[in-house]
């Protein structure tokens, strides 16, 4: 799954940023601090990567976590 999210960021950043800059953002997710950065800043600009850096490193930390709670309520 997240290969194909990487695929499908990386293929259609170049036409989601015409929608808005932060849209690679959303949809890069976890990846954003490391496979799809550079695709994110060449498209939605220099200015995004800090945005684009935290926001996967949050998620990236951030998951253990919920799928631990998840996991427990569903039980």
């Amino acid at each position: 799954m997240n290969l194909l999210r990487e695929l499908i960021t990386i293929a259609t950043a170049w036409l989601t940023v015409k929608l808005d800059k932060y849209a690679p953002i959303a949809m890069g997710r976890a990846t954003d601090m490391d496979t799809t950065l550079p695709i994110i800043v060449r498209y939605s600009g220099q200015e995004t990567f800090i945005t684009a850096f935290s926001s996967g490193f949050i998620l990236t930390i951030a998951a253990p976590f919920t799928i631990t709670a998840v996991a427990a309520l569903a039980h």
